[in-house]
């Protein structure tokens, strides 16, 4: 029986990799560009500026806080900078 499980378990693995393949990442995550390494290309790997909260390289649309920070344009939205607006969250 634990034969049969770890069998159909493979045979399930190996239909349903190929859909995850499927929405490979061909642009780069910072600037839509390429030739990738991982999620982002070479040129943005070099990048000495990174998001203080998700560490992706920083190109464009950051935001700098008033303690030096950096956010990135994915986080940008989704993070409270102001004392008083986090006091009502």
């Amino acid at each position: 029986m634990k034969k049969l499980f770890i069998i159909s378990t493979l045979a399930l693995l190996c239909v349903s990799a190929p859909g995850l393949y499927a929405q490979k990442l061909e642009q780069c995550v910072v600037c839509k560009e390429g030739p990738l390494f991982g999620t982002i290309c070479t040129n943005c790997g070099q990048r000495k500026i990174q998001c203080d909260l998700c560490g992706l390289p920083i190109k464009d649309n950051h935001l700098k806080t008033g303690d030096g920070r950096y956010i990135c344009q994915f986080e940008r939205n989704t993070v409270i900078v102001n004392e008083q607006i986090a006091k009502h969250c």
